[in-house]
């Protein structure tokens, strides 16, 4: 009888333990980031959104859900859903490029850490202000771009 208590118990550990590691890990991975960012204040227009669905490939609605990590999970290895990975795609750009300048330690926990903030995004910020932060990302990218033609003339 006793043997079975501990067998059930440690089962149960082992349990909690698969449960919460993904949210530990996600915690773990924001604490590699200076600060959190702050939502845009710049909103974009419904075309201006369609145009980044679009070039992320989305289909019907420009949608953001709130995400957790076992979403991301999901999107890794088993999300074949065109939309999900549209909203994912255009998160994850914004979270490496706020990574890119906010990172402490950058060489271990890239990856990691822009999939937290990815997660953090997706929860934190409105689809509308993701949206808006992809059309201001998009175009200081393309400023930059003309910038460094220009520099060459």
């Amino acid at each position: 009888m006793k043997l079975r208590h501990i067998a059930i118990g440690t089962f149960s550990l082992v349990l909690a333990t698969i449960y919460a590691s993904p949210w530990c890990i996600y915690r773990y991975a924001l604490g590699k980031v200076d600060s959190m960012p702050v939502a845009p204040a710049y909103r974009a227009s419904p075309a201006e959104i369609q145009a980044v669905w679009a070039r992320a490939h989305g289909a019907g609605e420009p949608a953001i859900h709130p995400g957790t990590p076992y979403d991301y999970i999901g999107l890794i290895f088993f999300d074949t859903e065109k939309d999900r990975q549209a909203e994912w795609n255009i998160v994850g750009r914004i979270a490496t490029r706020y990574d890119d300048t906010h990172m402490r330690d950058k060489h271990h926990w890239w990856h990691v850490a822009g999939a937290a903030m990815a997660i953090w995004l997706t929860r934190n910020w409105t689809a509308e202000q993701i949206f808006s932060q992809a059309v201001e990302n998009e175009k200081q990218r393309r400023q930059a771009i003309v910038s460094l033609s220009c520099s060459r003339c």
